[in-house]
């Protein structure tokens, strides 16, 4: 398994804080499955789009094929079709 710690660095982080920051990477992920699973605000579709489209371009910067970045297209894919779902206006009730 490859660390994220070269995603990060390539980034500008420093690995100390790279390293640091890996396990609260991991605990916002939790809490943001978390509310999309019990309130599923259309802001956090939208920032699942925007973290696992930045996650996925990422990649290729550190050396990784692009069609790493074109596998990852159904999570960005998918989260971006939630958010745009998400702005289409609720039905009203026929009355």
């Amino acid at each position: 398994r490859m660390s994220w710690i070269p995603y990060l660095t390539t980034l500008g982080i420093p690995e100390n804080t790279a390293i640091s920051l890996l396990p609260l990477i991991g605990i916002l992920d939790l809490v943001v499955a978390t509310l999309l699973v019990l309130k599923p605000f259309k802001w956090l579709y939208l920032w699942c789009f925007i973290w696992t489209f930045s996650t996925a371009l990422v990649r290729p910067s550190v050396g990784e094929s692009w069609w790493e970045f074109i596998e990852r297209g159904a999570f960005y894919g998918v989260s971006l079709a939630l958010y745009l779902h998400s702005l289409q206006p609720k039905p009203t009730p026929a009355s």
